[in-house]
């Protein structure tokens, strides 16, 4: 149904089992096997995505950049960059 939507190779966990309910405190009340540790699996575990929550965001890391980093002060009227000296690897451009 959502196949490439969602990974498929999840590691087994009741916290991810559609049989299961969160309890909080790291206990799922399972269906089939009773309070279980959130850690735990058995065999009958059905992946239920809706349960995942998604990862923290990383944070970008503002201080390496500097506000010229972020401006267009090098580009003219004709679109064309002025000032390339710093570019390291710019001669290894070549047009297709």
């Amino acid at each position: 149904m959502l196949t490439g939507l969602i990974d498929e190779n999840v590691e087994p966990k009741c916290t991810y089992c559609s049989h299961g309910k969160s309890l909080g405190n790291d206990e799922v009340a399972c269906v089939r096997r009773g309070v279980m540790s959130s850690s735990g699996h058995c065999r009958g575990f059905r992946y239920e995505p809706t349960k995942r929550e998604p990862r923290a965001l990383q944070s970008l890391n503002t201080e390496m950049f500097s506000k010229q980093d972020f401006s267009i002060d090098d580009i003219d009227d004709t679109g064309e960059i002025e000032d390339i000296e710093g570019i390291e690897g710019i001669g290894d451009i070549k047009e297709i």
